[in-house]
């Protein structure tokens, strides 16, 4: 009766965890989601482990706890894969660097997109003869483009308008690499302007459209963000690898 009471007590504070961050933690929905779904895993092996006396719940039990255990191997390794993106190459000097957009709040940059600014400023102060191109259309919610409120912020710090080309089109991160190449036709070496977390999943779109970008992250304010988009960075990376898009 314990080990009952202690799984399925184990399994509501997960769920009141995971509804609480759902709902009052901003920008950690993924995370929340995620305790639930954590908590439903640990209620079904409690209900598993209940039946452990008949033998086909038992070898039931075991195929569950292989399937946990192989989903918790595959997210370390792809996590590791994603946290060695996440360090980039920033002293790398590139001929010219895409900087992918983010949301904008009517005319003003979210978090996500003022840190993907100020990671392509920090860079093409490094390196004055560095050309960027500006990557982002107009979504939901988005008065300018993502690329105009990037080069209206980026020329305000003082980068010369003529290093920045505006592409206003993309929709997606696929898009925003597949429009941008053809506007660096003769640039050799270029580099990939994203949140840190997001390099990864980015640098595999590139290698697919035959560029081999250098990741020059942009870094994450707040550490919950991070672990909320880290984690789901996981998952886009093999729902990417599986399906595309």
């Amino acid at each position: 009766m314990k080990k009952i009471a202690l799984g399925y007590g184990i399994a509501l504070g997960l769920l009141v965890w995971g509804v609480f961050v759902y709902l009052f933690v901003g920008g950690c929905s993924f995370l929340g989601l995620l305790l639930m779904g954590a908590a439903w895993a640990v209620a079904l092996y409690q209900w598993l482990h209940d039946r452990k006396g008949q033998k086909q719940w038992k070898i039931l039990r075991l195929c569950y706890l292989a399937a946990v255990a192989l989903l918790l191997v595959l997210t370390l390794i792809t996590g590791v894969f994603v946290y060695r993106a996440s360090l980039g190459s920033p002293e790398t000097s590139c001929d010219a660097i895409i900087v992918l957009g983010a949301g904008v709040n009517g005319e003003e940059p979210s978090l996500s997109l003022w840190e993907r600014i100020q990671a392509a400023y920090d860079y093409l102060e490094a390196h004055p003869d560095c050309v960027a191109v500006l990557s982002g259309g107009q979504g939901d919610g988005e008065d300018i483009t993502e690329a105009a409120c990037m080069f209206r912020e980026l020329t305000a710090l003082g980068i010369a308008p003529q290093r920045l080309i505006l592409e206003e089109q993309a929709e997606s991160t696929q898009e925003n690499l597949a429009y941008s190449l053809p506007l660096l036709e003769g640039y050799e070496t270029i580099g990939l302007v994203s949140s840190d977390y997001h390099l990864c999943r980015a640098g595999l779109m590139g290698k697919n459209l035959g560029l081999s970008p250098v990741g020059i992250p942009a870094h994450t304010t707040y550490p919950h963000l991070y672990v909320n988009y880290f984690l789901r960075e996981i998952v886009g990376i093999w729902y990417y690898m599986l399906f595309g898009g």
